[in-house]
């Protein structure tokens, strides 16, 4: 059984989440649901969050997620 599911129900909340497909080749990419609230004609869309800074991909918006694993305690 896969991890990923469908990005339907990817939560909507601003959460960050591991999103498919890979902007780059084989490197998955974090993103959010973005509100695009403060456009004149707002359009929502998955805001990806790359190591370059941001980059949106309205294109090419992911079809699967996956939770952000939690790190590694302090303790």
């Amino acid at each position: 059984m896969s991890d990923w599911l469908p990005i339907e129900t990817a939560p909507k909340d601003g959460r960050n989440i591991i999103v498919w497909p890979p902007t780059w080749n084989g490197v998955t990419s974090c993103a959010y649901w973005n509100e695009d609230e403060y456009r004149k004609k707002p359009k929502s869309y998955w805001q990806r969050i790359d190591a370059d800074r941001t980059t949106s991909k309205k294109l090419r918006p992911p079809t699967h997620w996956r939770p952000v694993l939690e790190g590694p305690s302090n303790e």
